[in-house]
């Protein structure tokens, strides 16, 4: 299995992905006070966000009629560690835009062969890379100072993802960044914060209240169900800090859809984690998140099985 400059691009491009994917739904869960759940943000506030994503893949290849302990298997791990700056440019109509600016990258990925070296990436530094690490810095590098625009409600709801002109010409000028180019466009974003952001109820939080949200995502395994159950847990003492937090669980379902072709099967899901608010200050100060996935595709008379295992760590600081 090896790890060429397109493959990697595919995976830093979907790790850049769950990122923006997790910046945002963390985002939506800003609280202004114990009565409601809105956003607190002010025309000027400016934030560091920093975001470490762990990831491990398995792959096993069986043939048919094979036993369990015949499997071939492959495990490849990585780190991606993303800097962000948020500065809230405008209030519209209650509604805040966010300017979200990339301004580091790191990432370690092992493919699990010996016979391949452990890539390091880190487009803070300038010292020499050969071959696809290299290639690869030097695309990231690209991305450092790119910005987008997110408009939300106080209640979490996307009203609006810009990416300017310069963002996407910049985008254009990486080579082999198709990808990410699909990735980054206005629609790829309205819709990947659409399903990842939660609107928050319009009603007051009590302790152990529920609520959920549900979409409808499309992915290489199909069409598949998406369900966030939240609870706020209350309030903490951390670090000195009374801090509210809330805990959520995601479940994911196939959903059938006629004429469509998968090119993989999901088996099983698990996914949760906990976000940490101030609620005096108004905004985000941590989150966790794990999730579990397997899912299966058959390879003419062989089944790949793969396990997809990530967590999640979010920093975000007020400057």
């Amino acid at each position: 299995m090896k790890f060429s400059t397109s493959r990697l691009c595919s995976l830093f491009s979907a790790q850049v992905s769950f990122a923006a994917t997790i910046v945002l739904f963390v985002f939506a869960q800003s609280t202004a006070n114990a009565q409601t759940a809105q956003w607190k943000f002010n025309e000027g506030d400016q934030f560091s966000v920093t975001m470490t994503q762990s990831s491990e893949i398995t792959s096993n290849l069986t043939l048919a009629d094979v036993d369990d302990q015949d499997k071939i298997g492959r495990t490849a791990r990585s780190e991606l560690i993303l800097d962000m700056d948020w500065q809230v440019t405008a209030i519209e109509d209650g509604n805040a835009i966010v300017e979200q600016t990339i301004s580091r990258i790191r990432v370690v990925a092992d493919t699990g062969s010996a016979s391949e070296d452990e890539i390091s990436i880190d487009t803070s530094s300038d010292d020499p890379l050969r071959g696809i690490a290299g290639s690869l810095r030097t695309q990231m590098k690209s991305l450092i100072g790119l910005a987008f625009d997110v408009t939300m409600s106080p209640r979490g709801e996307v009203i609006d993802v810009t990416v300017s002109d310069e963002t996407q010409e910049a985008l254009r000028a990486i080579p082999g960044s198709m990808q990410i180019r699909q990735m980054m466009t206005a629609e790829s974003m309205a819709d990947l914060y659409g399903q990842a952001v939660v609107v928050l109820p319009e009603d007051s939080l009590e302790e152990g209240q529920p609520w959920e949200t549900s979409a409808q995502i499309g992915t290489a395994m199909g069409a598949v169900s998406r369900t966030n159950r939240y609870t706020f847990a209350g309030m903490q003492e951390v670090d000195g800090r009374s801090l509210a937090s809330f805990d959520v669980v995601t479940t994911l379902e196939p959903v059938a859809t006629e004429g469509e072709t998968p090119e993989s099967r999901l088996v099983d899901f698990e996914g949760g984690g906990t976000m940490m608010m101030d609620l005096e200050a108004g905004h985000f100060v941590s989150s966790t998140a794990s999730n579990v996935m397997n899912t299966e595709r058959e390879y003419f008379d062989k089944t790949i099985v793969t396990t997809v295992s990530s967590d999640v760590e979010m920093q975000i600081e007020k400057k």
